[in-house]
């Protein structure tokens, strides 16, 4: 379905960051299109949307977290499902480095 900033699911990954950032955890990893499979309707425009959306909370997130103190997130990896089409991934990975300053190269 529809998933905003403001939808739960969203809400509980501000609450995970919240959570790693407090508690020393340095590593995270969050399926980016909060699927592990491919579907018919995630057409590219609507990988596209979905994260942007996940891009832009995540680093709402973290942003909003270095405020508060605690562990810095030090590597933060977007898993995709395994069948995603190669030109929706390259689209993904510049995508990523529109939103976010990548200090390493994006790896495939």
């Amino acid at each position: 379905g529809n998933v905003s900033s403001r939808h739960p699911v969203m809400i509980g990954l501000r609450n995970l960051v919240k959570t790693a950032c407090m508690n020393d955890i340095t590593t995270l990893t969050i399926p980016l299109l909060l699927s592990h499979k491919m579907t018919e309707r995630m057409t590219v425009a609507w990988c596209m949307k979905r994260a942007e959306l996940m891009f832009k909370c995540i680093k709402g997130f973290m942003m909003e977290m270095a405020g508060w103190g605690g562990t810095e997130i030090k590597t933060l990896q977007f898993l995709l499902p395994a069948d995603i089409h190669q030109d929706v991934f390259h689209k993904l990975t510049v995508l990523l480095s529109s939103i976010f300053r990548v200090s390493n190269p994006i790896r495939v």
